[in-house]
């Protein structure tokens, strides 16, 4: 992630992790550990661990999944930028 902010990748995170926890989204995959993200809060798991977390987090069947994996977008009308992007500004807006 790139800022010209100071710290702009920070609040962008926090940011995203509030959204994220409001919406009931348990778990942020950041794909590579690294100490910068380990000071913001990310803790390196056993793929073990990582694929317990999904199990309980994804409520739908597997094959329904599979079927249509539309089904785990949210069910709103609500546009991307209405259910993300206003959020996201409001939330950095309040860190800052």
């Amino acid at each position: 992630m790139f800022s010209d902010h100071t710290n702009g990748s920070k609040v962008a995170l926090i940011a995203l992790a509030r959204l994220c926890q409001d919406n009931g989204v348990v778990m942020i995959d950041c794909q590579v550990h690294n100490p910068h993200l380990e000071t913001m809060g990310a803790e390196l798991v056993s793929r073990q661990v990582f694929e317990k977390h999904l199990e309980g987090a994804i409520k739908a069947p597997m094959n329904a999944i599979l079927a249509n994996p539309a089904c785990l977008a949210p069910a709103t009308k609500a546009s991307l930028e209405e259910r993300l992007v206003f959020p996201l500004k409001r939330f950095a807006a309040e860190l800052l």
